[in-house]
């Protein structure tokens, strides 16, 4: 107990840092959450959800993964140089997904969307993509640097621009999709900008050159070759389900899963981000002196497990009429399915708090396993349902079992990893 006592003490200075950012980017959500339920139909909800799967995989394979090796740098130039490769990749990343749209990914976008508007606002997703791509490298960048107080900052711009952009545009057709990506685009721009201000001295062209991007892309190549791979599986894992019911059964209860996990969200986004990046920063610092970091882990563990527990007690029963009051009568299936997911939630705030140890580690293919084990328990859910003659309720609960499982196992592997 001294030891977490302490922990908490050393830790105290930026977790204050970075909980404000997280707080104040969770309450524009919070607050932007009840309008934006008002403004649109679950419909259009649910068709933001479909857009959102476009971009996260777009998003995947937009910067080659490189950006995430910025952190574990020896060498600022090299931080520099990542940086500059990712965002070099993301430009060439959305020429292949405009060349995919003209042979195919249209054709195959409208059969599984059952929309002719998804194909419309397919052309402008790359908008979004490219926003998301510079701010994660900015983000990574402000990590390395132990600039906590612009991660806040980027993180607060990035929740207004996004849900500012989708409440003025509620007149237009799809508002809350042109919304998303426009806004996504727009603080990216911003997050560079940021960058440039600060540190344009580190952009030399000495140190940019060909020779040094290629030196850097081969030494760092792991990230690509298994983040990518990994990064694509966890995306199918968590986008079977929307596929799953968007497929069989309709838009509205897509919308009713969508916005529980929404809202699920909201907690976590509050003081998800703060905690991974204080354990990537500490972890790392660790790793670096001694070899390993378990005592961190153990602590941090220690901290969140205790609280998720008084969470999971408190709010079980709290969650289906808080959302009623919340959203509106119509929403009130979206609690059920929201009290069911609960737990899962919980489990994956642990998890992805946890999940750097891999890289920290140079375990990627420990990484990788792991989503390879979490597609099968996700896909053996899905083909289970969809031959039983089961509810909606029903198969999110089947859902909810099977993520659970992933989770404490990816826990657990990152805990031994961790010593």
């Amino acid at each position: 107990m001294k030891r977490l006592k302490d922990y908490i003490k050393k830790s105290a200075k930026a977790f204050k840092i970075l909980v404000v950012g997280s707080v104040f980017a969770g309450l524009c959500n919070l607050i932007f959450y009840p309008i934006l339920c008002r403004l649109y139909t679950q419909e259009e909800i649910g068709l933001l959800s479909g857009i959102t799967t476009i971009v996260s995989l777009s998003s995947i394979v937009s910067t080659g993964k490189y950006e995430q090796a910025i952190i574990t740098t020896q060498k600022k130039n090299e931080a520099v140089l990542l940086l500059v490769l990712s965002m070099l990749i993301c430009v060439c990343v959305t020429i292949v997904y405009y060349v995919l749209l003209l042979f195919g990914l249209l054709d195959f976008l409208k059969v599984v969307f059952h929309d002719e508007m998804i194909m419309k606002l397919a052309f402008i997703c790359p908008f979004s993509f490219v926003g998301i791509s510079a701010f994660n490298c900015y983000n990574e960048w402000c990590i390395k640097e132990k600039r906590y107080s612009s991660l806040s900052k980027n993180r607060i711009s990035n929740s207004v621009f996004v849900c500012f952009f989708k409440t003025i545009l509620f007149k237009i057709t799809s508002g809350i999709c042109i919304g998303d990506i426009f806004g996504r685009f727009f603080n990216g721009v911003f997050t560079l900008a940021q960058f440039y201000i600060h540190d344009h001295k580190a952009l030399k062209k000495e140190i940019i050159t060909k020779k040094r991007i290629k030196f850097v892309a081969i030494k760092y190549r792991d990230y690509p070759i298994y983040i990518i791979p990994d990064q694509i599986l966890n995306y199918i894992a968590g986008t079977l389900p929307i596929y799953y019911i968007s497929y069989c059964y309709d838009l509205e209860r897509l919308g009713y899963y969508s916005m529980s996990v929404s809202i699920l969200s909201i907690p976590a986004a509050f003081l998800e981000k703060t905690f991974l990046d204080l354990f990537r920063s500490q972890a790392t610092d660790s790793y670096n002196k001694t070899g390993g970091f378990r005592e961190i882990y153990v602590n941090m563990l220690m901290l969140l497990g205790g609280a998720g527990i008084v969470l999971f007690v408190l709010g079980f029963f709290a969650i289906p009429p808080v959302i009623k009051a919340f959203l509106g009568d119509k929403w009130i299936v979206t609690g059920t399915i929201s009290q069911i997911l609960f737990l899962p939630s919980i489990l994956k705030f642990l998890f992805l708090v946890f999940s750097p140890t891999w890289i920290i580690k140079n375990k990627l293919k420990y990484r990788l396993f792991w989503q390879i084990s979490n597609i099968i328990v996700v896909s053996a859910v899905m083909l289970i349902t969809s031959y039983s003659s089961i509810s909606f309720e029903q198969c999110i609960i089947f859902l909810g079992i099977g993520m659970s499982i992933s989770y404490l196992l990816g826990i657990g592997n990152t805990f031994i990893l961790s010593k």
